[in-house]
């Protein structure tokens, strides 16, 4: 660019090829400090709540204004969780609560309300305070809960807004390309050293942090991702420090200029500027890996669903600027699937397609474009402003003519020349006339581009197509001689590679999966490897999955291995990542055992009680069907009551009452539909119940439903499908703070491929106890009339019942509680009873951080759905 920054003021347009989301994500970036200004300075708890939401909500005009033709995410609205922004027009409706608002309030939540706000866990000191980050409220809001994979595009705005304030706060001091003189600043070794200085850092109150641009960068990044704040003066400071430091702005200096710049003054002695600093939330063995952060601030983005996990962020350039990825797999694998969605992806963020094609006609390649464009990108307003355009005509014809570039995302050419070489030479010459088009300037200098952008990408598919056949042949009989010669087909395919790579952009090669050394020399050659399988040979009785084993990453970490990959006719084409690859993603969240401050009003008023705790495990277990799930329900909408006395928050009600005083929960069910909850909840929420042990009235419940039918369900799936629900309602800003996993008795012979999984289960527990949720597990036990008098009956049941052992064990071994819910037909105090159907006794077998009772605790009434006092006589 060749600017002096003095002269321009630098903004994130210069770090993007196109803004996916229009200008609204630049003024929802401003409106954000308007509303963090009201949440700060509120001094009272929510004594007017309709006219603080209403302020709040009035902040963002922006959404107000956004025509849901257009990423309706961004200020829609959802029935049962939160409202429209469009609606917010008559008084009472500017008072409902919106997704901007609830994101908002989950950011600040930690706040206390007393002359000023503090920070829980000792966030907060005498002199200062720390707030939440803009760019986190917008990576939120930008990315859609039902399409996760549009994270790339809000990620890509937030870095656009890294690098500016960057390139502003800490300008080169020549006239420096702005995109080179950012590259320059993120390398190993300095993401290295800032993660040491933060860390060092974190414990320290009053020393500045920020002193570099690669500090800026890497603390923005991490308080983006909410693994940081912002810490701020509590009040204005009358002079500056005592030792070499610049001052800090306060909060309400922070708010008021609505940018994230640091140093305005820029003097020569640093104590007389302004700036602020960046602490972490989390322990530092929990921040992303060195290769993960290289990623994100450098990687292009791969947005499909189930990418991110799989390729760690994104794909890195080379030192030259570009990469080149190879697909390859069996026919029918979804090669062209794969390249096309990828390349669908990318076009919200100003990518332009050149596709090269052995095989697929223009018309059939446009095709096969609208089979693997999500409902989302279809809505997005930088994908919907472009059209799709293909070279017409043959290849020969194509090379010498032009095409209609403007406004089109998306350019196809057929080789299709009968003669193999002859589509060769057409592939080699395109490069030649990609870099007529664009500049061969541009494409020797790797820097010309802001980091993490590419202006195009190159398909070639079918590259087999352009090998020689009869020379393959001989390959195969004579590969020493093939090998000498200098036309053979890999030496060719070299060539090809070579001369592709001098366009210095994201080049993705499509092949057939041939086990010959023309093709094993591609994966040597090129930076990223990617093998499909539609796994038809497989003896499995089912419609297996297909495959995608990634094999190689040059110069970037990512998840190596074998992944799952699936294309359908309503979600397009997506990974579903390996286990170990999905739990990863939580790393960066602390592992959180039961909070025993907050209990459960539920087996409270029984002698001996019982306290479960907030955040806990429970296993729910018994013979026959004892009415587990209600039981379940039951608990998880009981008043959480304070042990102590407490300081309210914002999620607190207004009379010092239960913590939560909404709840949500996701029920994973391998056993009944979602109506059969919605009964379960229903009647629970209509009932008066005599067994609460106090007067807290019980919270709002909503929940979701997450119903597996009997069949060949993956554990990948499963997991992927759990991870993705927890995800999208923290979009939502009400996330899940319960769990109930009902009938998991099932899986057995009725989910085959999840009875093999051993793994499944404690990672599904590690993912929950990241998340901070309370999980309760139902579990039946088999037993059939009659076993006990018929020993050859009774042991085909043990057989069944011990395939179940391992699974149960291992919950149990997880779990804070294991409670059994069995009949209670038997039982002396029960027998003269006449509900004694519908009695079963409770009893404890591990309990969390107390004694376990060795008697019953209670008997659980499932009709009534409420523990029975039996000494009153039914």
């Amino acid at each position: 660019m060749g600017m002096k920054p003095s002269k321009r003021r630098i903004t994130d347009e210069d770090f993007l090829i196109e803004r996916p989301f229009g200008d609204i994500s630049r003024n929802i970036f401003g409106e954000w400090f308007d509303a963090a200004y009201i949440f700060v300075n509120a001094k009272e708890q929510y004594t007017d709540e309709v006219n603080f939401i209403a302020a709040v909500n009035g902040c963002f005009h922006s959404l107000a204004r956004h025509s849901t033709r257009y990423d309706d995410h961004i200020s829609g609205g959802r029935a049962g969780v939160y409202e429209t922004a469009r609606a917010l027009g008559a008084a009472k409706e500017k008072a409902l609560k919106t997704r901007a608002f609830l994101l908002l309030e989950q950011m600040f939540q930690g706040f206390t309300y007393n002359q000023y706000p503090l920070l829980e866990k000792a966030d907060v000191t005498r002199e200062q305070i720390r707030i939440p980050s803009p760019l986190l409220f917008i990576r939120r809001l930008l990315t859609s809960e039902d399409y996760l994979a549009s994270e790339a595009y809000a990620h890509a705005v937030v870095r656009a807004e890294i690098f500016a304030a960057t390139a502003r706060s800490f300008p080169p001091s020549t006239t420096q390309n702005l995109y080179e003189y950012i590259a320059e600043q993120i390398d190993y070794k300095s993401i290295g050293d800032t993660l040491k200085t933060m860390a060092s850092y974190s414990d320290k109150r009053e020393s500045t942090n920020i002193t570099k641009p690669i500090h800026f960068i890497v603390g923005h990044y991490l308080a983006s991702l909410g693994l940081a704040k912002i810490s701020l003066s509590r009040a204005p400071l009358a002079r500056g420090p005592s030792r070499n430091e610049y001052r800090l702005f306060s909060v309400n200096e922070f708010l008021s200029g609505k940018t994230l710049d640091i140093l305005p003054k820029k003097s020569t002695n640093r104590r007389d500027d302004y700036g602020y600093e960046i602490k972490l939330t989390v322990s530092p063995s929990d921040l992303p890996s060195i290769p993960q952060i290289l990623n994100d601030l450098e990687g292009i983005p791969f947005p499909v669903p189930g990418a991110k996990t799989v390729f760690a962020g994104g794909i890195r350039l080379t030192e030259h600027g570009g990469a080149v990825v190879r697909i390859s797999g069996k026919s029918g694998s979804g090669k062209t699937s794969l390249a096309l969605a990828a390349c669908v992806g990318l076009a919200p963020l100003g990518t332009e397609t050149f596709y090269l094609s052995c095989e697929e006609e223009r018309d059939d390649l446009l095709d096969r474009i609208s089979t693997v464009t999500p409902a989302f990108i279809r809505k997005n307003r930088a994908f919907s402003s472009k059209s799709v355009e293909g070279a017409s005509g043959k290849s020969s014809e194509n090379s010498g003519g032009t095409a209609d570039y403007k406004n089109a995302w998306f350019h196809t050419y057929h080789l299709d020349s009968n003669d193999t070489q002859s589509n060769f030479e057409d592939a080699l010459s395109f490069v030649d006339q990609i870099m007529e088009q664009y500049g061969a300037e541009q494409s020797d200098r790797p820097r010309y581009r802001a980091p993490g952008t590419v202006p195009y990408v190159v398909v070639l598919d079918g590259v087999h197509e352009l090998v020689d056949r009869d020379a393959h042949e001989r390959l195969l009989h004579e590969p020493q001689e093939c090998e000498q010669a200098s036309s053979s087909p890999i030496s060719e395919l070299h060539r090809l590679i070579e001369k592709y790579r001098k366009l210095n952009v994201l080049v993705i090669l499509v092949s057939a999966d041939f086990d010959t050394p023309v093709f094993n020399s591609l994966d040597y050659l090129v930076d990223v490897v990617v093998n499909l399988d539609n796994n038809q040979d497989s003896e499995a009785p089912h419609k297996p999955l297909r495959s995608a084993s990634l094999t190689k990453t040059r110069r970037q970490f990512s998840n190596t291995g074998t992944h799952k990959f699936h294309i359908s006719k309503r979600d397009g084409v997506r990974f579903y990542p390996n286990l170990e690859a999905t739990v990863e993603q939580f790393k960066s969240r602390n592992w959180q055992q039961p909070d025993s401050n907050f209990v459960f009003d539920f087996l409270l008023c029984q002698n001996p009680s019982l306290k479960i705790f907030n955040k806990s495990h429970t296993v729910i277990a018994g013979k026959g069907s004892g009415g587990k799930a209600g039981f379940a329900l039951r608990l998880l909408t009981s008043p959480l009551t304070p042990r102590e006395e407490r300081t309210l928050s914002f999620m607190d009600t207004n009379n010092a009452g239960p913590i939560c005083p909404a709840r949500r929960c996701l029920i994973i069910s391998f056993l009944y539909p979602e109506s059969y909850y919605s009964g379960l909840v229903s009647k629970i929420k209509q009932s008066k119940f005599s067994d609460s042990a106090t007067n807290y009235s019980r919270p709002d419940f909503n929940f979701s439903t997450l119903t597996f039918y009997p069949g060949y369900l993956a554990p990948e799936v499963l997991l992927t499908k759990i991870a993705d629900e927890l995800r999208a309602a923290e979009l939502q800003g009400y996330p899940f703070d319960s769990v109930l996993l009902d009938g998991l008795h099932n899986v057995f012979l009725q989910f085959p491929l999840l009875e093999k999984s051993t793994l499944i289960w404690p990672m599904l527990s590690e993912m929950f106890r990241r998340l901070g949720v309370n999980v309760v597990t139902t579990h039946s036990h088999f037993e059939v009339l009659g076993m006990g008098g018929a020993p050859l009956l009774s042991a085909d049941v043990m057989s069944v019942a011990h395939r179940s052992t391992p699974l149960l064990q291992a919950l149990i071994n997880s779990a804070d509680y294991y409670l059994d819910v069995s009949s209670a037909y038997d039982h002396d105090q029960v027998k003269k009873r006449s509900d004694r159907d519908n009695l079963y006794e409770v009893k404890v077998a591990t309990a969390f951080g107390q004694a376990v009772p060795r008697s019953s605790v209670a008997f659980w009434d499932r009709e009534a759905m409420q523990i029975k006092d039996l000494t009153k006589f039914i």
